[in-house]
């Protein structure tokens, strides 16, 4: 069938959105009786006939003005053509994945006939096929059109974590005095009728906030008292950086409280390659492929949203290489496990050098570093992405639902306690590992005190804890079956329980936290222990061992036809972490005694210096921006292995970690620093305070401080 918009491009009725809003030149006597022949053909004989609403069990009003819409469609009148032209229509390539169908949602909205007085509604229908497991051949067909569901999902499962990976997402366009229940009667009938005895059923969904129209759209765009107060308070921290600068620049007499906020000495700190002598170097590299292994990991939600090619997107998945990404839990222990380092290597350090640890110094030291990035990320998802978000079939799940739950459930966040409620109740799902490594920093430095005054004792409690943590990895994960291996075709459900017994919990991963304080430890206390060459030898067998275990067990848990095995998933949940954290801890020891290779060369490059300082706020930001960008996604695309690399999207979010980390996480450190120097002076703690004064302005950063 010819495609209605080439129908209309020659009747030159459709050129773009706005050239919509022209009014259209009245028929003539051939128009009518052309129009006539080809909306038969259309919209009678052809498949793709207008859906009828007014025949289901409707309001009076909608079934009125979609009578109305009906009418008019049938005289080519250019709103009904609009409010047709406007609703998804299934294309080709289903069998590849490609049966989502979101129609125009802007030019849906922006229909109206002053005459009738009836203007556009979007609406998004959300269904979910189920088909008799005797019918073989359309449970293969539906594997295709579903494109092996990735992840398994249902309509009940919390949206914001993930969209509806199982789901067939329909847009369509009625009369604004349709209401979402009239689209959802209408909508539940029709698939009930045209399924009947087909061993084909679907459950569906329409909710209020799934139906638009142009005054709710305006009424969303427009700035709230919480969206005011934030970007006032984002204008004045920048109005007060440019004027710390221009101070800072202009007198003479230097105001230490004041040059804490200047952007030029915050930048000279930034770009800084300077290390103290006993600089773990190699741990700046390490953090720096860490972090990108993350972003990748979170980057390939974009593989889930819908694709033109999404099916061979789901078989390319299922291969070994998969493995990359779908050991993600993994990349988060190595960073527990290198908090853990930095933090035992700076307060054995101190107590080695005799000096007196307070832990009401170190407690609020840690929050004031941490907390500043998480306020930041926690108004702009709330206030500032909603104002940013276009309306699309993903802005509800991954913008209007996080907004809705860090405005109710932020103080969490700010309290450090988000990881102990339900993942699909947390504001910056990103944050529980923020929240896990800062209750288990609660406890190192009593355990590190214990450890110091006993080696043997502190050491003997921190792997009974670890043991601990591991068997309650293993048997929460046997018993739940839960995945902290993400297999393929996992189900969203368990996904989500898996994070909400295991994966947000500190007392599930401390195992690699206690790895990392035994590590900072022995760096310290046993530094004059050199390796020799057998040494290294086995320490590289082990490390290698180690990383072949973790890769061949995965590969084995992978794959479209891979049961599930609640043994094996069990004992990976145990023992990668260990397994992931050998390698990383035997590089940092290494290198530490004087050993080197092309890979700790490469690792000790010092402009992984500066990657550090930008590690936190990119780690935080990188979430919000995907969200963002998948919000104002209007259209279904082609998806590649390059699409993961986007430049553009790359560059926006280094610009906001430099952003977030001169304006807001530098000064508040510089404050921070000030303050504990200030009050430590009558303690005789620190030589003089000049001395700490400026260490801290040029850009000196204690080793606890690098742990994100």
């Amino acid at each position: 069938m010819i495609n209605l918009w080439i129908i209309l491009c020659l009747f030159n009725g459709y050129t773009s959105s706005f050239a919509l809003r022209l009014e259209a030149p009245e028929k003539s006597a051939s128009d009518k009786e052309f129009i006539n022949t080809l909306a038969r053909k259309l919209f009678v004989e052809a498949h793709k006939n207008p859906m009828n609403i007014s025949q289901y069990e409707v309001s009076a009003d909608c079934r009125r003005d979609y009578l109305h819409y009906l009418q008019s469609l049938m005289s080519f009148d250019m709103w009904a053509l609009q409010m047709y032209d406007a609703s998804g229509h299934f294309s080709t390539g289903i069998l590849r994945g490609n049966v989502n169908s979101f129609g125009d949602f802007e030019e849906c909205i922006n229909i109206r006939n002053e005459k009738l007085k009836i203007s556009g509604k979007h609406c998004y229908i959300e269904t979910q096929p189920h088909i008799e497991e005797s019918a073989q051949y359309l449970n293969h067909l539906k594997k295709l059109i579903q494109s092996y569901e990735i992840i398994k999902s249902r309509l009940e499962d919390p949206a914001h974590i993930f969209t509806h990976f199982s789901s067939i997402v329909y847009g369509l366009c009625v009369p604004s005095s349709c209401t979402h229940d009239d689209v959802k009667t209408f909508s539940k009938t029709f698939l009930s009728q045209l399924t009947n005895n087909t061993g084909i059923n679907f459950e569906l969904q329409v909710t209020k906030e799934m139906c638009h129209v142009a005054e709710n759209s305006l009424e969303l765009k427009a700035l709230n008292n919480g969206s005011k107060i934030t970007i006032c308070l984002f204008m004045v921290i920048c109005l007060m950086a440019l004027f710390s600068t221009h101070v800072s620049a202009q007198s003479k007499d230097k105001k230490r409280w004041l040059e804490a906020f200047s952007l030029s000495r915050n930048y000279k700190s930034l770009v800084s390659t300077y290390r103290t002598s006993d600089d773990v170097k190699v741990i700046h590299g390490i953090k720096f492929v860490n972090a990108i292994m993350i972003f990748l990991c979170h980057k390939t939600v974009d593989s889930l949203i819908p694709s033109v090619n999404r099916t061979k997107v789901a078989e390319k998945s299922s291969e070994a290489s998969s493995i990359v990404v779908r050991v993600c839990a993994l990349y988060t222990d190595v960073f527990l496990m290198l908090s853990g380092v930095l933090v035992a290597y700076s307060i054995t350090s101190r107590l080695m050098k005799k000096q007196r640890i307070s832990l009401i110094h170190e407690y609020i030291a840690r929050y004031m570093r941490i907390i500043p990035n998480i306020i930041a990320v926690m108004l702009a998802t709330a206030y500032i992405l909603p104002m940013l978000a276009h309306h699309t079939a993903h802005r509800s799940v991954v913008v209007d639902k996080p907004a809705e739950l860090c405005r109710n459930f932020g103080w969490r966040n700010l309290l450090m306690i988000q990881n102990w409620f339900k993942f699909e109740e947390m504001c910056n799902l990103h944050t529980h590992h923020i929240g896990t490594d800062f209750e288990l920093f609660l406890i190192s430095p009593m355990l590190l005190m214990l450890m110091w005054r006993s080696p043997r004792k502190g050491s003997l409690l921190i792997l009974s804890l670890a043991t601990i943590s591991t068997i309650l990895r293993y048997y929460v994960t046997y018993t739940k079956s839960l995945n902290y291996f993400v297999p393929f075709s996992a189900e969203l459900s368990k996904l989500i329980a898996t994070a909400n017994h295991l994966y947000t919990l500190p007392t599930h991963r401390f195992t690699v936290y206690g790895i990392g304080l035994l590590l900072g430890f022995i760096l310290i206390k046993y530094n004059d222990i050199k390796l020799k060459t057998h040494h290294v030898l086995i320490g590289n067998t082990i490390s290698a061992l180690a990383m072949i275990l973790i890769v061949k067990t995965s590969v084995k848990m992978t794959g479209l036809e891979v049961i599930y095995d609640r043994n094996m998933h069990g004992l990976f949940a145990a023992f990668a972490p260990i397994l992931a954290c050998i390698p990383v801890a035997w590089i940092i020891l290494a290198s530490q005694n004087g050993h080197t290779n092309a890979v700790i060369r490469f690792l000790q490059w010092d402009g992984f210096v500066v990657t550090t300082k930008l590690c936190y706020a990119f780690y935080l930001i990188q979430i919000p921006i995907f969200q963002l960008l998948i919000a104002n996604r209007r259209d279904i695309r082609f998806y590649s292995g390059s699409s993961l690399i986007n430049l553009n999207e790359i560059v926006v979010i280094c610009l906001f970690s430099i952003a977030t980390t001169l304006l807001i996480e530098m000064p508040v450190m510089n404050i921070k620093k000030l303050v504990f120097n200030e009050s430590t002076i009558s303690n005789g703690s620190v030589k003089t305070l000049n001395e700490n004064n400026n260490k801290t302005l040029n850009g000196t950063i204690n080793k606890e401080e690098k742990v994100e």
